[in-house]
């Protein structure tokens, strides 16, 4: 009875050392996958400070963005008061069909740019040097247009879209004006040139204007960039979210799967 009794102590400690070494062997591997699962952990930590960080750059560039447009509406405003509200053009007559026949011209008319001209009386009389006595005077406008530019829309939009930014100025001067005075919101509003109207003639005129219509497709490429980089940072934002998210989930299924292994073990 006695022997019987030291063996079965013995079996019992045995067995108990086996389970012993057997538990610490599967902490030992909970431990390692934990281990492992700790740098899932720091990139999604770390993807979600990244995209903090993308959504403060985002609103500190749409505020740099708002005040470059400002600062740009200043200088114009300044170069206009400087330069002057007065926008003077020049169009220069073709030749008539009676001075091409006489081949000669009563006078001569020399382009040096696109806001100088140079003209001149016409004589071909010369000084005892040998050159021309011809009287030349130069003349500076805002815009010259040579005799073969066109009478159609396509001249007169070119003098328009000169006098645009000044009558932009002028109509937010205007409202600016009004809006300090009383602030009565017109009827009939603009969003994309900021221009409001009571009066339904002037609005329709407006949305006819070559400004209004090329301000308008402006502003659709630009939602239409805008929205193409904000779907691109979502995808990707949403990829690599969901990449961590389902490594997660495969360490989390492992250490479940090793407990479950530990817990049937006993």
């Amino acid at each position: 009875m006695q022997k019987q009794k030291e063996e079965m102590e013995k079996c019992s400690k045995d067995s108990e050392e086996l389970y012993i070494a057997e538990l610490e062997k599967k902490n030992k591997e909970i431990q390692e996958l934990q281990n492992k699962l700790k740098p899932a952990d720091l990139e999604w930590e770390k993807f979600k400070n990244e995209n903090k960080i993308l959504k403060n750059t985002c609103r500190e560039l749409e505020t740099l963005n708002y005040k470059i447009s400002s600062n740009l509406k200043t200088a114009h405003n300044k170069i206009i008061v400087l330069k002057g509200n007065i926008r003077v053009f020049c169009r220069v007559c073709p030749r008539t069909p009676k001075e091409i026949e006489q081949m000669k011209a009563l006078y001569s008319i020399n382009f040096i740019d696109e806001c100088t001209i140079e003209v001149g009386n016409g004589s071909d009389a010369v000084n005892c040097n040998g050159n021309l006595r011809a009287e030349t005077k130069k003349f500076s406008f805002d815009k010259v247009f040579a005799s073969k530019a066109s009478q159609d829309m396509e001249a007169a939009y070119q003098v328009y879209f000169n006098m645009e930014m000044q009558e932009e100025d002028a109509v937010k001067e205007e409202d600016a004006v009004q809006s300090t005075s009383e602030k009565t919101p017109k009827k009939y509003l603009c969003e994309v040139c900021n221009f409001g109207t009571d009066y339904n003639s002037n609005f329709h005129r407006h949305e006819r204007s070559p400004s209004h219509k090329k301000k308008v497709e402006q502003y659709k490429m630009k939602t239409t960039i805008e929205i193409s980089t904000t779907q691109k940072q979502k995808k990707n934002l949403t990829k690599r979210l969901k990449e961590s998210e389902e490594l997660c989930t495969v360490n989390k299924f492992k250490d479940k799967c090793k407990t479950q292994e530990v817990l049937i073990s006993e």
